[in-house]
């Protein structure tokens, strides 16, 4: 277990190596990072990539001073090395195309995009906590006339609601009475006699 999470083998190892005969670590117990040369150890050839920093600072070199005489020229002439480094870009990958960004992640992955979405998020979640199980109308019923009525201060009967929650919550209010409705007729007469007086 040792071996296998810290790259070093265990007391154990080493006593069965022993009992066996075996006076040296075989080498495939001895991992590279504990030994003296592993940072001896060169991953790419230096020749070569110093070649081809050279090659690509040339060629910088180049195109910086042919922008540089571009400068005093005409736009004939930019467009044409445009037209060029084009052409010479499309030889170079011929699949680069001016693509969109959808077109090119359709590219990458090797696949079209669905047209029609048909898997759709959920109207509410609910994402806290593991919520209670789901329970039929009947037993919702059957705890419902288990539970005693009480008075409604509104509309005055026994029932499971009070004065918030009553279903008729002008129950306790008395019906307009005629008296009432004339009075308003009289404001309107009023306000009409104003309006004409001016």
């Amino acid at each position: 277990m040792k071996f296998e999470r810290c790259g070093l083998i265990c007391r154990h190892i080493i006593s069965i190596l022993s009992s066996n005969g075996v006076n040296s670590i075989p080498d495939g117990y001895v991992i590279r990072r504990w030994c003296k040369d592993t940072v001896g150890r060169t991953v790419d050839n230096d020749e070569v990539i110093e070649g081809r920093h050279i090659g690509l600072t040339k060629l910088w070199s180049e195109v910086y001073e042919t922008v540089g005489l571009l400068k005093a020229r005409d736009k004939d002439d930019i467009e044409s090395l445009c037209t060029l480094i084009r052409e010479f870009r499309e030889k170079l990958d011929p699949t680069s195309e001016d693509l969109t960004k959808e077109q090119e992640i359709e590219q990458l992955l090797g696949c079209n995009a669905i047209d029609e979405i048909k898997i759709l998020p959920p109207k509410q979640a609910k994402n806290k906590g593991s919520g209670k199980r789901m329970t039929s109308s009947k037993a919702v019923a059957v705890a419902k006339a288990a539970k005693p009525k009480r008075m409604c201060g509104n509309c005055k009967q026994l029932a499971h609601h009070d004065k918030r929650n009553c279903s008729n919550p002008y129950a306790d209010r008395p019906p307009p009475t005629p008296e009432s409705s004339s009075d308003e007729d009289d404001i309107d007469e009023e306000v009409e006699e104003y309006v004409s007086s001016d």
